[in-house]
C-alpha cells in the first residue's frame, strides 16, 4: 500500500513538473510571430470534395512594388465552384492587428497569435479574436509561405480542389 501511494506520488509530481515546463516554455518573440503570420496562406480545414467551403486568411506585409497603400490581407471563403473575399488593410504589432475593410470602411482591432503546432497534419496555428469575418481558428503548413496575392491565390484555388 506504501509503495504504491509513493509510485502515485512521483507520478503525479513528475506530471505537475511537465506541465510546469511546458507552461513556461518561452513565448514566440514579436519577430518570429510576425514571420509566422504574415505572407502565409491559413487555412480553416482541408476541403472534403469540391463542394466544401474553406475559410482563408492572408495578411501580406507591403514589397516596393506595390506602391504607398502599405499591408494588406484578405479574408475569404471559397470552394472549386464559389467564392467570396473581403480585403483589408491593416496595420500590427505584436498580437494586435488594426484593420480597415476598404469597401465598406469597417474597422475592427484584432488579437492574433501565430505559434507551430501539429494538429490535423498541420505546421502552424492561428488564433484570432475580434474579427467579424471569417473563423476564430486557422492552420497553415511549411511551404505556404507567399509573397504576392497571386500566388495566395493560386495556393487557394490549388487547395479548394
Amino acid at each position: 500500500m506504501r509503495k504504491t501511494l509513493m509510485v502515485v506520488v512521483a507520478v503525479s509530481l513528475g506530471s505537475y513538473g511537465a506541465y510546469r515546463w511546458q507552461a513556461s516554455a518561452p513565448a514566440p518573440t514579436t519577430q518570429e510571430h510576425e514571420k509566422l503570420l504574415k505572407d502565409r496562406v491559413w487555412i480553416d480545414h482541408m476541403p472534403k470534395n469540391e463542394r466544401d467551403k474553406l475559410n482563408v486568411f492572408v495578411a501580406l506585409t507591403p514589397r516596393p512594388r506595390q506602391g504607398p497603400q502599405g499591408p494588406f490581407g484578405i479574408f475569404e471563403s471559397v470552394s472549386m465552384w464559389e467564392g467570396h473575399f473581403e480585403a483589408f488593410r491593416y496595420e500590427s504589432q505584436g498580437e494586435e492587428m488594426r484593420i480597415v475593410f476598404g469597401q465598406t470602411g469597417d474597422k475592427e482591432t484584432l488579437t492574433v497569435k501565430a505559434s507551430k503546432c501539429d494538429v490535423q497534419g498541420m505546421d502552424y496555428c492561428l488564433d484570432i479574436s475580434g474579427n467579424s469575418r471569417g473563423v476564430g481558428r486557422y492552420y497553415s503548413k511549411r511551404g505556404w509561405e507567399v509573397r504576392t496575392v497571386d500566388e495566395a491565390q493560386a495556393l487557394t484555388t490549388t487547395l479548394a480542389k
